[in-house]
């Protein structure tokens, strides 16, 4: 892992990546709260249109309040590029099927 911090962000560990990002378990200080932050990849975060869609769409779960979904506590750019912050949620992955009645 390379990143340490990004802006007021304390990297824990890599979570898993995709093709417009990296999520990471982080800590944001000086809240000492723990998110799940994306962070877009650098070809991304140079493209203003997708910067924006990605900010459509941090703006949208923004709106959300519910409990089985992340709520957004934190989303904006830094020198490391365009960062969004939801509440880390516990559980299994969203890959691992549901069981039977779930």
């Amino acid at each position: 892992m390379t990143l340490v911090r990004v802006a007021n962000y304390r990297i824990l560990e890599r979570l898993g990546s995709g093709g417009t990002g990296t999520v990471y378990k982080a800590i944001q200080e000086p809240l000492n709260r723990v998110v799940a932050l994306k962070v877009l990849h650098a070809s991304w975060a140079q493209l203003s249109t997708l910067v924006e869609r990605f900010r459509r769409e941090a703006g949208a779960l923004a709106c959300l309040n519910h409990p089985n979904l992340a709520r957004l506590y934190d989303a904006g750019r830094g020198g490391r590029g365009v960062t969004a912050g939801p509440r880390a949620l516990r559980g299994a992955p969203a890959t691992c099927p549901l069981p039977a009645g779930g």
